[in-house]
This record gives structure tokens, C-alpha cells and sequence, in this order.
């Protein structure tokens, strides 16, 4: 097998900081998941892996919705419940798709799940 389903893993919340990561990195490159929930996310060797990129789409005049959607729905798919703040990290985030702004959400929800 290529990787284990994190959803078969314990703990799966602790694998969300470095999926949003990897998502990033996704976006950096100018491409969008689609459908990046907790199903679709393997760990290879300690690493975090997305697969099943059947609904991905290519960067284009809408990358602000793409990415924010990216994110609410892994987000989601982690039971991550999305409050104002969150939001606001989110549209930040896909306003300017930086490590920085990534790096901001992240810090937020572990503010909150903390």
C-alpha cells in the first residue's frame, strides 16, 4: 500500500496543522484539491500525502473561492467548527496564499482546541 488512511489513525486532529501545510504548498503551486477531506489524505513515512484529486481544478479567476474552499472543507471533514475568527483566517489566507497566512489559521485553531 501507498500510505495509511489518517482516518484510521489515532488522533487524527494532530495531523491537521501539517495538512493545512501540505495543502498550501498545493495551492503555492497553483492547483486545487477540491475535495481534500480526512478520507483523502494518507501518511507515507511520516508524511502527509493527498490523494484522490478527481475534482482538482487549475488556478484561474476564482483561486480565492477554490482555496477557501480547499480549507473549510478539510477543516470540516476534522470537526473543526468554523466561528467568525476562523472565517475571517480563512479569507485572510485565501486573499493572499502566504506560509504566513497559513501559518496564522493554524495558530488560531490550536488557540481553539486547546
Amino acid at each position: 500500500p501507498v500510505g495509511i488512511p489518517i482516518s484510521k489513525c489515532e488522533r487524527t486532529l494532530s495531523y491537521l496543522p501539517e495538512a493545512l501545510r501540505v495543502l498550501s504548498k498545493i495551492h503555492l503551486n497553483e492547483v486545487y484539491h477540491g475535495d481534500p477531506r480526512v478520507q483523502n489524505i494518507l501518511l507515507c513515512k511520516d508524511k502527509i500525502r493527498f490523494c484522490d484529486f478527481r475534482d482538482f481544478d487549475f488556478a484561474g479567476i476564482d483561486n480565492r473561492i477554490k482555496a477557501a474552499l480547499d480549507i473549510e472543507i478539510l477543516l470540516s471533514s476534522f470537526e473543526v467548527k468554523l466561528n467568525h475568527e476562523l472565517q475571517g483566517k480563512i479569507d485572510q489566507y485565501a486573499e493572499d496564499e502566504t506560509e504566513r497566512k497559513i501559518d496564522e489559521l493554524i495558530a488560531a485553531i490550536t488557540d481553539k482546541h486547546q
